[in-house]
């Protein structure tokens, strides 16, 4: 998945990239739908802060 040319090399970026769209349009829709996507966005949030990411060092070397 590309976004705007630039290869997310943490595919959280994406998550983040859905929550900033959520918060900025959350403000043009229907007041039911508005307290629906607030429900999203806080579980969206809870799930994105409970994640964290692995750094693992790939090497090609073998310990003898």
């Amino acid at each position: 998945m590309e976004i705007e040319g630039d290869f997310p090399g943490n595919p959280l970026k994406i998550l983040y990239s859905g929550i900033s769209f959520l918060q900025k349009w959350r403000l043009l829709l229907k007041p039911t739908d508005r307290e629906e996507a607030m429900g999203v966005l806080k579980k969206l949030k809870t799930w994105v802060g409970m994640q964290r990411p692995k750094h693992v060092q790939v090497t090609d070397n073998e310990e003898l």
